[in-house]
């Protein structure tokens, strides 16, 4: 509950701040659409396997283990992200900025909660990825 809490926070400041920047820069769909699909890309490819490479470095004595952890690890996952990860408010809080039309924003919104959850419960056909 207090992760929710402290990233509804971290969002309402970058709303704000973000509104005040584009008052003034006036950036449309394409640009903010472009710096939104780069941050998805760097979270899907790095930060989770940065941060459970610390974890399993500080408390494995196997550092050779690491790749094969890491894919069971985020194999294990699927059902805990199927049951528990806010799809729909995430899909709100990624389109928000993007200057969509109220009409369309909602089916947009659908399609993209209904492909994330599909996109997670293929997730164990990326255990062949490699990030090292």
């Amino acid at each position: 509950s207090h992760i929710k809490t402290d990233e509804v926070r971290h969002y309402a400041k970058f709303r704000r701040l973000f509104n005040e920047h584009n008052d003034l820069e006036r950036q449309g769909f394409f640009p903010v659409f472009r710096v939104i699909r780069e941050r998805m890309l760097e979270i899907r490819g790095e930060d989770g396997y940065i941060a459970f490479k610390h974890a399993y470095l500080g408390r494995s004595k196997n550092p050779e283990n690491l790749e094969a952890e890491w894919k069971t690890f985020r194999i294990s996952l699927k059902s805990l992200v199927l049951e528990h990860y806010p799809f729909r408010m995430a899909v709100e809080m990624l389109l928000s900025p993007l200057p969509i039309s109220s009409r369309i924003r909602k089916p947009i919104e659908r399609l993209l909660t209904g492909s994330a959850k599909f996109a997670v419960s293929g997730l164990s056909r990326l255990d062949r990825i490699s990030l090292s």
